[in-house]
């Protein structure tokens, strides 16, 4: 009987896991805060999926996913209230 030879599994990162907490926390609390926290730990999380330290490279993308997204939305809100208040202020001296 022949055993068979196990080749080690890569372990799962954490870096993935928390980028992607991340990711989702800052859609309710500390708006951009987190956004780049999960950018930052997904990248690193990528990274080590690359080199084979990991096996979740879908968690981390999922993570950046979510901070580009809200840092995209949240450069939209702010552009929108600065206009609006600038329209506001320019109607006001009329």
């Amino acid at each position: 009987m022949r055993r068979k030879r196990s080749t080690p599994e890569p372990e799962r990162n954490d870096l993935a896991v928390r980028s992607l907490a991340a990711g989702i926390v800052t859609w309710f609390c500390i708006p951009g805060v987190f956004a780049i926290v999960a950018i930052h730990l997904g990248r690193k999380a990528r990274e080590a999926a690359q080199r084979g330290e990991a096996d979740n490279a879908h968690l981390a993308d999922a993570g950046i996913v979510l901070g580009w997204l809200h840092l995209g939305v949240l450069g939209v809100v702010v552009l929108v209230r600065i206009v609006i208040f600038f329209i506001g202020t320019a109607g006001g001296l009329a």
